[in-house]
């Protein structure tokens, strides 16, 4: 069960000052009234026509959403390096991470099952004994995934003195969590305690996650509402 979280908004008002030069060294002052963000992009099962919305979406919170006192990480498991970023309050830099992030999403396990049933009609061979061809590397995503989100929010639940949030931009994982015979995939029963670590974990900090990638809305519209996982 979740409760709703009241984290208090910060906004951009009038036209954007130009970037200030980063500081080399980082002020402990007014700490508790600055909140943490970590921004996780899940390249892991985010499709590449779905790559540009992440890409918008985390730009978006990052530019109107973040405050000069907070804190913010960017976390993409499965990019490339420079779509990940260590806490810093540094719009620019958060902003290049999200903008280097790229997807990688598998094609569904539904797709591959039905191509190699077509194959089989044809050649008399069943390939993978009818089974999820992308199996092993699927189980494998899906227990990534929860384990960097049971990483970021145990270190989350530890930061005292400030309000914090974990954001995740992901299309879901594709796996069939009640498969528990094996039927098409085999490893449900260790994905699905891996998840529930995770959801554990995530128990401790409120958090986001925008799964309907797809729909984007106008410049000037309402930012999505997330819904808890």
């Amino acid at each position: 069960v979740f409760d709703r979280v009241s984290i208090p908004i910060w906004r951009a008002e009038g036209p954007a000052a130009p970037a200030p030069m980063p500081a080399d060294v980082a002020s402990n002052e007014h700490v508790a009234d600055g909140r943490v963000f970590v921004l996780v992009l899940d390249a892991l099962h985010i499709s590449p026509s779905n790559v540009i919305s992440v890409r918008r979406y985390a730009r978006r919170f990052i530019e109107e959403h973040v405050g000069p006192s907070d804190l913010v990480a960017v976390l993409s498991p499965g990019a490339v390096e420079a779509a990940t970023q260590d806490f810093t309050g540094d719009k620019a830099r958060l902003v290049a991470a999200a903008d280097s992030f790229t997807g990688g999403k598998l094609r569904s396990a539904t797709l591959e099952l039905e191509e190699e049933r077509r194959a089989a009609v044809v050649t008399g061979i069943v390939l993978h004994g009818g089974k999820d061809p992308s199996d092993d590397e699927r189980a494998y995503r899906a227990r990534s995934l929860s384990d960097v989100l049971e990483g970021a929010a145990g270190h989350l639940a530890r930061v005292e003195r400030r309000r914090k949030a974990l954001l995740l931009f992901s299309e879901g994982t594709d796996y069939n969590v009640l498969d528990l015979m094996g039927e098409v995939q085999r490893h449900a029963s260790d994905v699905m305690h891996a998840m529930d670590r995770a959801v554990g974990a995530l128990m401790l900090v409120f958090t986001l996650f925008f799964g309907r990638l797809a729909r984007i809305p106008s410049a000037g519209a309402p930012y999505p509402r997330g819904e808890a996982e």
